[in-house]
C-alpha cells in the first residue's frame, strides 16, 4: 500500500500521556484505490478527523493492483 493522499482536520491537541483511540472506516474502493475515514479521539473528545486515500501495489511488478471482489466484501459487505 502507498498513500496517496491524507487530509487532517485537527480539533483539539493530544499529549504525550493521553490514551486516544483510532476509529478507521473504509468508505470506498475503486480499483486500485481504497479510501478511508479515520477519527481521533480521547474520551468523547474529538481530536482529530482524517480523509485519506491509499493505492494498492502489486509487490513484484511495483504497478498498482486491483483489489479482489472477495477481499472488498469482507470490508464492505
Amino acid at each position: 500500500w502507498v498513500a496517496i493522499k491524507h487530509e487532517i482536520t485537527y480539533r483539539k491537541p493530544a499529549f504525550l500521556d493521553d490514551d486516544v483511540i483510532a476509529e478507521v472506516l473504509l468508505e470506498k474502493v475503486h480499483g486500485a484505490r481504497a479510501f478511508y475515514s479515520t477519527v481521533i479521539r480521547r474520551g468523547e473528545e474529538v481530536l482529530a478527523e482524517v480523509q485519506s486515500s491509499w493505492c494498492c501495489i502489486d509487490a513484484d511488478t511495483l504497478r498498482p493492483t486491483r483489489l479482489a471482489k472477495d477481499i472488498v466484501a469482507r470490508f464492505l459487505g
